[in-house]
């Protein structure tokens, strides 16, 4: 029989109880377990692997180990969710400009350099960069009161409020050699975060990004106008399939009946029962537990 390998860490009762959602519903097709990884070698082949049909990975992303077992494993062939390939997982300014490509609305952004040179560079490697920057130009673009955040998905200490130059350039002081970007701060009716499984079943929550985070989901089913409701659904496909995303989380502020996609991607997201409430976190379980064996049973 063949197995669905759950890699996880610390995050455990989310992939537990999917995995045990699995073992419930799959009868013969397969079952779920964790993975043991012990030493690699650049020449395993499929051999190596063929015990799984596929890799459900909530871990990877923090592990370098993990992440080089994952992508030897796609290498051999074998689905892994989340996409393990991905290169922009780490680049918020990338996916705003992808978006912009896809005709989807997103708030004004400028990607800035790092207020210290990147490590083991010299102001030498900067030659290629205007100095001094036209500040004025960026703060006419974006406006205030913006955010100053970090432009990697894995940096998630930096991010800042700013309401003026002088806000602005204190908090930029702090940002070290990080990448940063500015963005407009969207004065929402409503805010909503979507949780995106094989790219097409969608829960759409209502959040709002400025509680703290036991406090951000409701508790309550999202109501939403038929025609937002369809727009949403219809741009995190786009978005997922676009980056072969098979589960992802996308947030999306809406004001004057227009939607902008605010933050893109997020393939391992927060999944703890208290923080996303029971509808949400049963939700996940379900159609994650019917994602994984539906995709063990075809190629993906």
């Amino acid at each position: 029989m063949k197995t669905i390998g759950m890699l996880f860490g610390i995050d455990t009762n989310y992939p537990l109880d999917v995995m045990n959602y699995v073992n419930t519903i799959a009868d013969t097709v397969c079952k779920a377990e964790e993975i043991k990884i012990g030493i690699m070698r650049a020449d395993d082949t499929i051999d190596h692997f063929e015990k799984h049909c596929l890799i459900f990975d909530r871990i990877s992303e923090y592990v370098p180990f993990y992440k080089s077992y994952i992508r030897l494993a796609k290498n051999n062939g074998l689905a892994v969710i989340a996409n393990c390939f991905n290169q922009c997982s780490d680049d918020d300014f990338s996916h705003l400009a992808i978006a912009q490509n896809l005709g989807i609305l997103t708030p004004k952004t400028c990607l800035l350099p790092s207020k210290w040179l990147p490590r083991n560079t010299s102001s030498e490697s900067m030659r290629n960069l205007i100095y001094p920057l036209d500040w004025d130009e960026v703060f006419d673009y974006v406006g205030f009161p913006s955010f100053l955040k970090s432009n990697s998905y894995t940096t998630f200490a930096q991010e800042y409020k700013v309401y003026n130059r002088s806000e602005f350039f204190s908090a930029y002081e702090l940002t070290g050699s990080n990448s940063m970007i500015l963005q407009e701060i969207i004065d929402f009716e409503q805010y909503y975060r979507c949780f995106v499984i094989g790219k097409k079943y969608i829960k759409i929550a209502s959040y709002n990004p400025y509680n703290p985070m036991h406090l951000r989901y409701s508790k309550d089913e999202a109501v939403l106008k038929p025609k937002i409701k369809k727009e949403i659904e219809d741009i995190c496909k786009k978005i997922s399939t676009h980056f072969d995303y098979d589960f992802n989380a996308i947030e999306f502020a809406v004001k004057d009946g227009k939607i902008y996609a605010v933050e893109f991607k997020s393939a391992m997201p927060t999944t703890e029962r208290h923080i996303l409430h029971d509808n949400n976190y049963d939700w996940l379980v379900e159609n994650m537990g019917e994602f994984l064996v539906e995709s063990c049973s075809v190629e993906i």
